[in-house]
């Protein structure tokens, strides 16, 4: 092997480390996010963390733990909160929209109170 052979397998080596530290720090991130917005009550979407944690969804995608570990959030987070405001909030969130009250309109939500 001459010295050009030698100094390029170094930089192949120095790339797939570089990746692994940026892929360690994602994951990281990942999961960070997922604490936060659990600890904020927010809702759990793979999108929304995504953005938290500034990564793509296509990372997440490739990441299957961690797509399971959202999911597995998201759904706890929603029988939380199904299970304390019970299904008439649902309906009430609806009521406006249902009785013809759209958004903006100044007029009808006055009518409201």
């Amino acid at each position: 092997m001459d010295i050009s052979t030698t100094a390029k397998l170094t930089r192949v080596e120095q790339c797939r480390t570089n990746a692994k530290k940026r892929s360690q720090q994602k994951r990281q991130a990942t999961l960070t996010a997922l604490a936060q917005l659990q600890r904020e009550k927010r809702t759990i979407t793979k999108a929304a963390v995504a953005r938290q944690a500034g990564v793509s969804l296509v990372f997440l995608r490739s990441h299957p733990d961690l797509v399971q570990a959202i999911e597995e959030a998201a759904r706890a987070r929603s029988a939380l909160v199904s299970s304390s405001e019970g299904t008439i909030g649902v309906g009430l969130l609806c009521l406006p929209w249902f009785i013809g009250i759209r958004p903006g309109d100044r007029r009808a939500a006055s009518a409201l109170g």
